[in-house]
């Protein structure tokens, strides 16, 4: 797997190949580059489970199932890097049931029916922007799988004769396959070709990106 090292290194060489004269800073590639991963991040995941490979791509940032302490409330306070609430089960003597999810609007209907109230043993939630609501608000705890946001890649640098130096211990490496990373630099390129107006560049990494879906 390349590391954020190469990366830059091939993002400057694939400009440069395809007639792009200009330099793309270490700053300028701190900021590219994660927009273009999180940009084919949501592209993956607005089409997950179409294919194989699109799973196999986004099944490392799936969590292991989670132990979660909701509080007296039946709250819980999601992590900052959940994109997505893929599984909630709740233990009930050693079997586990599926928590449904509740859209907010059908909520009260949820809580005021005789057929649909939960209960201990089924459990209900609905998502709001920090936090999982629950009922029963007595359910104690449940176990969660989610779609956790990629980490941020850094090309880290000391200056050195006011020149950036690669530096290792301050950067961040990708989380992607080689596969992943070659898509992902030609929406980076694509990003900078717009940015600079390169209708060359453009038409290169518009080419790629096609090619390699």
């Amino acid at each position: 797997m390349a590391d954020i090292n190469e990366i830059y290194k091939l993002v400057q060489y694939r400009a440069n190949k395809s007639g792009f004269l200009g330099n793309i800073s270490p700053n300028d590639f701190n900021l590219i580059f994660p927009r273009a991963e999180i940009k084919y991040f949501n592209s993956l995941y607005a089409q997950y489970y179409k294919t194989q490979r699109i799973s196999d791509a986004l099944s490392k940032f799936f969590t292991n199932p989670i132990a979660v302490t909701l509080t007296g409330t039946g709250t819980y306070t999601t992590p900052v890097n959940l994109f997505h609430v893929d599984a909630i089960t709740v233990d009930v003597a050693g079997v586990q049931y599926p928590v449904k999810r509740v859209e907010k609007d059908r909520l009260a209907n949820n809580l005021s029916s005789k057929i649909e109230m939960p209960t201990a043993k089924f459990p209900i939630y609905s998502e709001y922007d920090d936090l999982l609501q629950f009922y029963p608000i007595d359910v104690t705890g449940v176990k969660l799988i989610y779609l956790r946001e990629p980490t941020t890649s850094v090309w880290g640098y000391t200056l050195v004769s006011s020149r950036p130096v690669y530096n290792s211990a301050t950067s961040v490496q990708p989380e992607w396959s080689d596969l992943d990373i070659d898509n992902i630099i030609y929406l980076a390129l694509q990003d900078i070709a717009q940015n600079m107006r390169d209708g060359m560049l453009q038409q290169f990494s518009q080419l790629e990106t096609q090619q390699a879906k």
